[in-house]
């Protein structure tokens, strides 16, 4: 079992029992996974990444395809309005 010594920091193969009273006590920790074979270390590393909820998608629209959109749902809306305003209107959130 490979082990690396708490305060030094080396790493050391021993037998099971050696390890696991080392472990015990605190002066060891076991290692896993130590070792990269050439296949593995040629292998490129995959992080994936979390997908995001892009919800209704009007977080992404700038004003002019904001107020377009409104006119296509049939909404008369004033033209000085802000992209925020248009999108709570457009969600149903508007007073």
């Amino acid at each position: 079992m490979l082990i690396e010594y708490v305060l030094t920091g080396k790493q050391k193969e021993v037998k099971p029992a050696v390890a696991k009273a080392l472990i015990k006590v605190k002066a060891a920790r076991e290692v896993t996974g130590g070792y990269l074979t050439r296949d593995m270390a040629d292998q490129p590393k995959i992080i994936k990444q979390p997908e995001e909820d892009l919800g209704d998608g009007l977080d992404l629209l700038d004003k002019a395809s904001l107020h377009e959109l409104a006119k296509e749902r049939g909404l008369e809306l004033d033209g000085r309005l802000g992209a925020e305003r248009v999108r709570s209107i457009l969600r149903g959130e508007a007073e």
